[in-house]
């Protein structure tokens, strides 16, 4: 039980840790990570589809305080 504890923050700061590491782009030649719908809809009026590409996180979560 106080081993589940611990388990939803290091999710939550694992989650915040990628978010950070996420570049968005205009598409080219590649979908590479899907399609970012968000941009994409914010820049419509440019014609342009954006995609996202997030690396990856090397490593695990630790204590979090």
């Amino acid at each position: 039980m106080i081993e589940d504890l611990r388990a939803l923050p290091q999710k939550k700061a694992k989650s915040l840790l990628s978010e950070e590491r996420v570049r968005v782009e205009p598409f080219t030649t590649s979908i590479l990570d899907g399609i970012d719908m968000r941009e994409t809809i914010r820049n419509w009026y440019k014609r342009k589809i954006y995609v996202r590409q997030a690396d990856r996180l090397a490593g695990e979560v630790g204590a979090v305080v």
